[in-house]
């Protein structure tokens, strides 16, 4: 799946931890609508993850580990 470049650029601030409260909540809304996008934030989280890119104090929320198991299954 493709996104527009809002997306993606939504899709790092999430994974910076950079969004308001607000815009957070928003976003996982929509995470949690679209397995597709939910897909690409795991991908990128792996990636980052892989490249040593990724802030360890970021741990995986309920929300984060519930899906995982989720696109595990599926």
């Amino acid at each position: 799946m493709s996104f527009d470049e809002q997306t993606y650029e939504t899709i790092e601030a999430y994974l910076d931890q950079t969004l308001s409260d607000t815009e957070r909540i928003a976003f996982e809304e929509r995470i949690a609508t679209d397995p597709d996008l939910a897909s690409e934030i795991t991908i990128n989280r792996e990636m980052r993850i892989q490249y040593g890119n990724v802030d360890t104090s970021f741990g995986a929320s309920d929300y984060d580990t519930e899906m995982v198991t989720h696109l595990k299954r599926h």
